[in-house]
């Protein structure tokens, strides 16, 4: 019988997360915590992406990294990093350095930023294509990320400045060889990582760009917030606002001035095709 409940339990949870939310913001954290553990993963990310931050922190609480790594893989970053900000730093060193390195390493770099700010909201990274890709390879990486074709394809060269963008709807009509850096088109807007959330909201470049890059204090660009991700952000942070974590100055000024994190990140993502190319034209040039 009591298999038979929780079966029942878990087909609610799984087909009504948000209500499963609601129960379990109701319960004591030990009570919501002993309960959470027994959902299989998808079902389990699905009901966190729907609790406040500190009612999901409080079911992570004391779970290993075996526990939470595929459910954290589910969620979106940004969300996974609103509640797990609010592990003790022992809790959190911890977790993050067992769960796998593609897990964890766009929520190192999110977590250095308080939730007030840009930072915390935005897409660790983002889409983006070195100056050297040529218009096969972008559009490649398009259909292998969403297919997106509504989204701008923002160019950065190897300092990871932002050079301009592209349309993907440009890349459709355009010769495959061609280079990305000669169909750029100017970037007008973006916004400093460490910007306020709420002053964002009011930012001119939302009228014509979404999403919009986000730089640090070296104009390098670290990431790309979407509109939807910052009213969410505003959102979550106007629901719970005792939840709010303040990052201290001087660690604001470290995420500025150090990069390195953000940079191992992208670097794969960004340069797999050019040196993917270098290395067919080297081939060729063997057998030539």
């Amino acid at each position: 019988m009591k298999a038979d409940i929780s079966s029942l339990a878990q087909g609610i949870a799984r087909r009504q997360p948000e209500f499963t939310a609601q129960v379990l913001e109701g319960l004591s954290a030990e009570q919501a915590r002993e309960w959470f553990v027994s959902l299989p993963p998808p079902t389990a990310a699905s009901v966190l992406a729907c609790m406040l931050p500190r009612h999901a922190s409080a079911c992570v609480k004391g779970m290993s990294a075996k526990q939470v790594g595929p459910i954290v893989a589910r969620l979106r970053p940004t969300v996974a990093a609103s509640f797990l900000r609010l592990l003790s730093d022992t809790e959190l060193q911890g977790l993050l350095a067992d769960l796998p390195e593609r897990t964890a390493l766009p929520l190192r770099y999110l977590l250095r930023y308080s939730q007030t700010m840009v930072g915390a909201w935005m897409e660790a990274g983002g889409f983006l294509l070195p100056l050297e890709s040529t218009v096969e390879e972008a559009r490649e990486r398009v259909r292998r990320d969403d297919g997106n074709l509504e989204r701008m394809v923002f160019v950065v060269d190897r300092e990871q400045k932002l050079r301009g963008a592209v349309p993907a709807t440009v890349l459709l009509r355009e010769e495959p060889e061609r280079a990305l850096g000669e169909l750029l088109i100017r970037v007008p807007f973006s916004l400093r990582g460490r910007a306020e959330l709420r002053t964002a909201m009011d930012h001119p470049g939302w009228q014509n760009w979404d999403p919009l890059p986000v730089i640090d204090r070296e104009k390098r660009v670290v990431g790309l917030l979407h509109y939807s991700e910052l009213r969410a952000g505003l959102l979550r942070n106007a629901r719970d606002p005792d939840d709010l974590v303040q990052v201290d100055a001087s660690v604001g000024e470290l995420l500025d001035l150090s990069w390195q994190g953000l940079a191992d990140l992208l670097d794969g993502a960004l340069y797999l095709a050019p040196r993917a190319r270098a290395n067919r034209q080297t081939s060729g040039a063997d057998h030539g």
